[in-house]
């Protein structure tokens, strides 16, 4: 498949979800999160999250929008189609008919916005700078358009990235509200990170990957009340804003794993945003390519001697496995934005959970793994090597395409094993040595009580020294795991080793122009998110 670019915007994940893909972050709107969603209603009430499609009334707050111009269908006659009676055709008929046609700026009111919104100019493959869109798609081509004055009445269209991808994807889930104006009332603010992260503490938010978070502002209300004449000067000043200035803020939301954010203001997003470089977008948030980290494949041994119950968890004794199952799918879990990917080995190697940015399904594939499914012995060269292929852009069946021209990913390898290498093809410091040739750092952790090198000839013991030479080769880092809160030690060492930037997806946004009750229905997180209407 010949793929629309051969360079792609520094940080951004064009490919990660396949050269075709049209839903960036909403493919972390999985249907566990929908579950997360519906198991929130406690009531079953039901609220309209849209502005009538007349409001904001007039066109103060873009010039460039109307409302709404709702008109008759005509008869073949040409009689206006309203309140029309069926008899004037149809002899004895009763019927009364009433047909409308509606031309409308998608918009004017509320509104979600699909990723062929707002692209960028960018030079996606050599040729020059050029509008271009999320993956590659290019306006000219797959969002087409008249550009002359004289042409402008002809017809628009998104081929790729439109509106529908979202309407068949159906944004229903897990919601959180996120209230800016309780803190900063109704003065026109533009909202940092700093600030933003104040008012999560302060209020006991917790955003997770894939949630929608919707931002109150109290914008709306302030609209409503003006009767659909909104007040030119005082419009203006109002509420508070996303500044799309501010890279922490944007790295807040590449970390969180947000799959949409959703607003009762004018833009999500201050508008106009502060100043910025010389060259640079007038909406920066819009514009967010959030910036790529990590791609992690966790290689572990399920041989015969993870069975040992020598790890206390919940005041209990449980095997090693189990205590590895309950730390290891919590890291997983907040990799939000990472891509992450499982493989099992034991006799031989197999991938459990192929590289995905679902941490969610990788932790099931985690907590579903087996004793025995791969054999008993442990062959911890023929894991690396496996897990190394998987990440190799070499791999002609694994990530090439999210590969940048000139660049190294940040790829690392997490090995977990309790026992040494007996079985497999691959002597363990080779295939260490070939990912340094890669780049790919190789996190060991030797699990057990026992070291081998301490124990004449005990069963069930820990090759410590190997797996700290495959560390060191690889310029990684070894660890060692006795309990299981060492376990959970490194588990959070290891997610500071590796944080950085997610690779997250672009996400779609939502100027949501509704009352404050409305607020409840996300905090229930039950409802569709009925209008869809957007460019």
């Amino acid at each position: 498949m010949t793929l629309r670019w051969t360079r792609r915007p520094e940080g951004s994940t064009w490919g990660d979800f396949g050269p075709d893909d049209e839903l960036g972050r909403l493919n972390l709107l999985t249907p566990e999160k929908v579950l997360q969603g519906v198991a929130e209603v406690r009531e079953g009430l039901t609220f309209c999250l849209s502005l009538p499609l007349d409001l904001p009334g007039g066109n103060v707050l873009n010039p460039r929008r109307h409302p709404p111009q709702i008109t008759p269908t005509r008869r073949a006659n040409g009689r206006p189609n309203m309140n029309f009676p069926v008899c004037e055709e149809v002899d004895g008929a009763t019927d009364v008919i009433c047909d409308d046609r509606a031309l409308i700026h998608l918009q004017y009111s509320t509104q979600w916005d699909s990723l062929a919104h707002v692209g960028s100019l960018f030079d996606a493959d050599g040729a020059g700078a050029a509008p271009t869109f999320y993956n590659g798609f290019r306006g000219g081509r797959d969002i087409v358009g008249p550009s002359a004055p004289e042409a402008a009445d002809q017809p628009s269209r998104a081929k790729h990235l439109g509106i529908e991808r979202l309407a068949e994807t159906g944004m229903q889930g897990r919601a959180v509200m996120i209230d800016l104006r309780a803190h900063l009332g109704d003065a026109k603010t533009r909202v940092g990170y700093d600030q933003l992260a104040r008012i999560l503490e302060a209020d006991g938010v917790v955003v997770e990957p894939g949630d929608m978070v919707c931002l109150h502002t109290g914008f709306a209300e302030r609209l409503i009340a003006m009767g659909g004449a909104p007040d030119p000067k005082l419009v203006h000043t109002l509420c508070a804003g996303l500044d799309g200035r501010d890279p922490r803020l944007l790295d807040w939301i590449t970390r969180t794993g947000l799959c949409a954010l959703i607003a009762d203001n004018y833009a999500v997003e201050a508008y106009p945003a502060g100043p910025g470089p010389a060259c640079c977008a007038t909406l920066p948030l819009h514009e967010h390519f959030p910036a790529s980290g990590r791609e992690i494949m966790i290689a572990m041994d399920l041989s015969g001697s993870m069975e040992r119950r020598d790890f206390a968890l919940d005041g209990e004794t449980v095997n090693r496995l189990t205590a590895v199952k309950r730390v290891g799918s919590d890291f997983i879990r907040r990799r939000a934005g990472d891509r992450i990917g499982l493989v099992i080995f034991a006799d031989q190697a197999y991938v459990a959970a192929a590289p995905s940015f679902d941490t969610a399904a990788v932790a099931r594939a985690l907590d579903e793994a087996t004793i025995g499914i791969s054999g008993r012995s442990t062959g911890i060269g023929d894991g690396l090597g496996l897990a190394l292929r998987r990440l190799d852009p070499r791999d002609a069946g694994g990530d090439a395409a999210g590969v940048r021209p000139g660049e190294k990913a940040a790829k690392a390898v997490i090995l977990l094993s309790d026992g040494a290498n007996n079985a497999g093809q691959t002597a363990p410091k080779d295939v260490a040595e070939l990912a340094k040739e890669l780049g790919i750092k190789v996190y060991t952790i030797a699990l057990g009580p026992r070291d081998m090198a301490d124990a004449d000839g005990e069963q069930d013991v820990v090759d410590t020294e190997t797996l700290h030479d495959m560390a060191q080769a690889s310029g990684g880092e070894a660890f060692r795991v006795r309990t299981t809160e060492d376990l959970v030690r490194v588990a959070d060492a290891i997610d500071r080793l590796e944080g950085g930037r997610a690779l997250a997806p672009p996400l779609p946004l939502r100027r949501d122009l509704w009352p404050w009750p409305a607020a409840l229905a996300f905090l229930s997180a039950a409802l569709l998110l009925a209008s869809r209407r957007g460019a």
